[in-house]
């Protein structure tokens, strides 16, 4: 069963996109461990007054990171954070919105 905040979604994006995403928004990302096999991808990120890291699985689309000071974890699927303009900037980060598989 499909998360309620993933069911807007199409698909995850690949890892061009994200590191293209990233660069627009001066967010850095550290591919290392994913190309000697990793599946995962770290982020350091910063949205309005929030910011964090974030490991993102490239082979599930699954993601987990903490908010930084308070050092909070979240995950992707996580229902109470779906409505928060960081949270949906990381989805938007991950996902690809249905109706705009092609954008």
């Amino acid at each position: 069963m499909t998360p309620e905040p993933l069911k807007q979604f199409a698909r995850v994006r690949t890892l061009e996109e994200i590191t293209e995403l990233c660069a627009k928004h001066g967010w850095s990302i550290d591919t290392t461990r994913y190309e000697q096999g990793a599946d995962s991808v770290l982020i350091q990120w910063k949205h309005g007054k929030r910011r964090g890291w974030l490991s993102v699985n490239m082979a599930t689309g699954s993601f987990g990171g903490e908010l930084l000071p308070s050092s909070k974890y979240f995950w992707h699927d996580e229902p109470g954070n779906d409505h928060k303009p960081w949270f949906k900037a990381l989805l938007n980060l991950v996902y690809v919105r249905a109706g705009k598989e092609g954008k």
